[in-house]
């Protein structure tokens, strides 16, 4: 195994990354962590071989790979080109890997600033929850340039459990927003299920297991381990409303793109904006059918 670069920052210490940052900080990686909430830098900072800083800046100047995840298009374009970000602040030889979930036309984007600095961008978005990132369970889709793949195995294997290189610069975000349209089509699917069973006057949590039991073609890996807690009425702590809706209207712009017509896409970004105007964008992703089964 390639030993991994000397330092590395982290810009991001949400759900998903500040666990990263653990698994980094137990791999003994020395580690420049930085996120706009001081609290979730401070408990960063609590960790061995990490040192939290004051800025954007200051990480990338004092770092040989930087990743970042962020949960906003907004996010990830001032984290990387304002005038105190990245690129304004990033030595060449630098290699960034943008973990976010963004769309093909920013990561291009991002791929030009950076290679005007002398800087290799990869585009490395994760799959998996939050409880998958404590668990060091992530798994890695990689595109851009290929070059420093070898490089930066070590810390995606210090972080998850395997990744996946899949060519030019924004065919790994193509793919992620294609995947999480599948997961959130399933969260509105499960939804209107029990919508149906509640107002026929079904068990919900006998309907749960009778379609884990049979296992037939209604069960999934959604189903399997969100209805119940959906039918409970109870929170997980998986990924968020706020973001699932932005994941969806950004898969939206995609099918549009690619001239596809997708209904079923359609429908599900539209129940996921109803969710959040409706309050729910705190809420866990699977919250979703609060609104439909109004």
């Amino acid at each position: 195994m390639n030993k991994p670069a000397a330092t590395i920052g982290f810009i991001g210490l949400g759900q998903m990354g500040l666990p990263m940052v653990r698994h980094l900080s137990a791999a003994g990686i020395t580690t420049l962590a930085y996120d706009i909430d001081p609290a979730a830098a401070a408990t960063a900072a609590q960790l061995e071989h990490v040192t939290a800083t004051q800025s954007v800046a200051e990480v990338a100047q004092g770092c040989n790979v930087l990743f970042s995840c962020l949960p906003t298009l907004e996010s990830v374009r001032a984290v990387y080109l304002d005038d105190t970000g990245i690129a304004a602040n990033a030595q060449s030889g630098l290699i960034t890997c943008e973990c976010s979930t963004i769309t093909p036309d920013l990561a291009a984007e991002l791929r030009k600033a950076m290679q005007e600095r002398g800087v290799r961008h990869l585009d490395t978005p994760v799959f998996g929850t939050p409880q998958h990132a404590q668990a060091g369970n992530l798994y890695f889709l990689v595109s851009g340039a290929s070059g420093p793949v070898p490089q930066i195995e070590p810390l995606f294997q210090a972080m998850g459990r395997a990744h996946r290189y899949v060519g030019d610069t924004g065919n790994a975000n193509r793919i992620k927003l294609i995947q999480n349209a599948l997961g959130c089509i399933n969260a509105v699917a499960t939804a209107e299920a029990l919508a149906i069973c509640k107002n026929s006057g079904i068990d919900l949590l006998t309907f749960v297991e009778v379609v884990k039991e049979c296992d037939g073609i209604g069960n999934s890996t959604y189903f399997d381990r969100y209805a119940e807690t959906v039918a409970r009425g109870e929170d997980s702590g998986g990924g968020r409303l706020l973001i699932a809706a932005k994941d969806m209207k950004l898969l939206g712009d995609l099918a549009a793109a690619a001239r596809v017509d997708a209904p079923l896409m359609a429908h599900t970004e539209r129940a996921y904006a109803a969710a959040r105007e409706a309050g729910l964008a705190a809420a866990e992703f699977t919250q979703v059918g609060q609104v439909l089964s109004d």
